[in-house]
């Protein structure tokens, strides 16, 4: 069970101080999520973990009077994820029960390329600072098979004002930020409903110099239920030279 906000910046280091030589680094995220396991079948006797956020906020810069600057920020971040369980959950996918849900946005100015192809590169759900299809912000949920009690069950909730990563150079501005979103999602062992609630669907804004590139909006949703994960994921990216 965890709850976490982050932020963290490098010049001549990424944000985790690794050498990133003449380069700039900036990540915020946060991070909630919980798990229970049992194998015994006990219903007066509930499993169960939690983790929260409320109004939670992070941000992080790094700045060069020459021509470069990084930043990225979350705000008003709310997150909950967690998990019950009376029942064995050793029928889920993962042989757990729970939920994780996270976000974040990171900014990087990379003259040595060693991060990946563009040398600035800003994206929100993807931890590397390029973009990569396998990372994404959101929530994924482990959930119960269908066990006809509705303490074995798992979710998350995931929310945010806003998130924003920017990247200022000698040619211009790339800069990639999203509107409001929330979505809830919760499987419960005597429900066979997929409830996943989608207050605010992700929806992200990209502005580049001439020559930039946009990797667009990639998001997705899956249904898995009877024991498969659920999940609602987002992530996209602006790149280029500097």
């Amino acid at each position: 069970m965890r709850s976490k906000i982050f932020a963290a910046a490098g010049d001549d280091t990424d944000a985790f101080e690794n050498p990133l030589v003449d380069g700039r680094d900036s990540i915020a995220y946060t991070l909630t999520n919980a798990f229970v396991s049992r194998t015994g079948n006990n219903a007066n006797r509930i499993a169960g973990a939690e983790a929260f956020i409320e109004d939670g906020n992070a941000a992080s810069s790094a700045n060069r009077a020459s021509n470069s600057r990084v930043s990225t920020e979350l705000t008003g971040v709310q997150q909950s994820s967690g998990g019950h369980a009376v029942t064995p959950t050793a029928f889920n996918m993962l042989g757990i029960q729970g939920s994780i849900a996270g976000s974040v946005a990171r900014s990087t100015f990379d003259p040595t390329q060693t991060m990946g192809d563009g040398v600035v590169a800003v994206t929100l759900g993807d931890v590397n600072g390029f973009f990569n299809p396998a990372g994404h912000s959101g929530l994924v949920t482990s959930g119960p098979t269908w066990t006809n009690n509705r303490w074995d069950d798992a979710g998350s909730y995931v929310a945010a004002d806003s998130q924003s990563a920017v990247a200022t150079t000698s040619v211009g501005t790339y800069s990639i930020t999203a509107d409001p979103v929330s979505v809830t999602e919760w499987v419960a062992g005597n429900d066979p409903n997929y409830n996943m609630y989608i207050t605010n669907p992700i929806n992200i804004h990209s502005s580049k110099p001439a020559g930039g590139l946009i990797a667009p909006l990639d998001q997705i949703t899956l249904n898995g239920r009877n024991g498969l994960p659920d999940a609602y994921l987002w992530s996209g990216a602006v790149f280029g030279d500097q």
